[in-house]
Formats: C-alpha cells, sequence, structure tokens
C-alpha cells in the first residue's frame, strides 16, 4: 500500500476535498482517502490535484473542468488515481508542462 498527499482530491467533476490523503493498494487501486488531518507516517507528498478514474488511459483535455468530465466515471467499481503535476492554481489552468500520470 502506498500513500499519498496532495492539493486538491477531486471525487467527482465538481466535488473536490482540499488537503487529502489516499491510500492505493499494490494493483494500483484507491482503497480510501480522506482529509489531511495531520502530518502521516509513510505519506508522500505530491501536491497538484489527483482525481479519481476507472479508466487505464486518459483523455487529455484543454482544460481541468472537459478533463474530469471526460474521464471520471462515478459508478465504476475499480477505481485509480491520477496525478496532475505542474497545474497552475492562480489561474484555475492546465499549462503546457502539466503532466497526468496514473498513481500506483
Amino acid at each position: 500500500m502506498k500513500n499519498y498527499a496532495c492539493h486538491r482530491l477531486y471525487i467527482s467533476p465538481s466535488v473536490y476535498i482540499k488537503m487529502a490523503t489516499l491510500t492505493i493498494d499494490e494493483l494500483g487501486q484507491v482503497r480510501k482517502y480522506d482529509t489531511l488531518q495531520t502530518e502521516n507516517p509513510f505519506t508522500e507528498w505530491i501536491g497538484g490535484i489527483i482525481f479519481l478514474s476507472n479508466g487505464l488511459e486518459i483523455i487529455r483535455r484543454n482544460t481541468l473542468r472537459e478533463l474530469l468530465e471526460e474521464n471520471m466515471q462515478p459508478t465504476a467499481s475499480l477505481v485509480y488515481a491520477w496525478h496532475i503535476s505542474h497545474y497552475d492554481f492562480t489561474n484555475e489552468q492546465l499549462t503546457p508542462q502539466s503532466i497526468i500520470q496514473r498513481l500506483i
């Protein structure tokens, strides 16, 4: 199991948890998530945005909203976590440097 912490964890395209933690098993599936309350041992701070999806591949879109709406499936049984680094929080947008990768 791996534990991560980030600035925002999107659980749906319009709902997110600020300062969140999540646990991912050895198959890359999300086992739990919660609000970051204290400094947790064995938790890697990766910052940025994490969103939940059942897809093993992601369709890149121009805006975060489009990306989330296209790739988040709320009824899926298998849920994976995708990390977006280099997100511009000031202007609320993806940047040319933004990297999207699945966490495992």
